[in-house]
């Protein structure tokens, strides 16, 4: 072959794998840009019908939500220090197993009362929605995994042959 033909097929085929680059960066960039929404949009394209929030609702719904942050981050850092004194006792030389459990007694009970705060709080946001919108948060909640579908309770428990429940 003629050294032209070679050359026009090098940088035709240059050109082609430059293109496909460039639309996978292109496509790159709008995935990344459709995930920087704000977080009460975080269900738009599912199944869903949207939200469609007043701006009153939103303002009611965004203080309570930092309320509901502001009471639980005391009880996660009291949360993340008895984990610790867990793993403290756990390491030590003569391992105290009361007293592990007595410290795994105090995480569930928090874990406790901060379900239900949440609960609360979230009969207190359902007084701000229209009922079309109260059915739009059950089905976020449903989907998220906290209740409903994806819940930890309605998982199956893989259980071995011979072994009964």
């Amino acid at each position: 072959m003629k050294v032209k033909v070679l050359v026009t097929v090098l940088v035709v085929l240059i050109l082609i794998n430059l293109g496909t680059i460039g639309s996978f960066f292109y496509f790159q960039y709008q995935h990344h840009r459709e995930i920087r929404r704000a977080p009460w949009e975080k269900f738009r394209g599912s199944r869903t019908p949207p939200f469609h929030l007043t701006p009153k609702q939103r303002e009611q719904l965004d203080s309570l939500r930092a309320e509901i942050n502001r009471q639980n981050l005391p009880k996660m850092k009291e949360i993340r220090r008895l984990h610790h004194e867990i793993l403290r006792l756990y390491r030590a030389d003569s391992v105290n197993l009361k007293e592990i459990i007595a410290k795994m007694r105090q995480i569930s009970e928090i874990r406790l009362q901060m379900e239900i705060e949440t609960l609360e709080n979230m009969v207190k946001a359902k007084k701000y929605l229209s009922p079309v919108q109260q059915k739009y948060l059950y089905r976020i909640l449903e989907h998220s995994g906290f209740y409903g579908k994806r819940s930890h309770f309605n998982r199956k428990i893989p259980r071995r042959k011979g072994v009964s429940p």
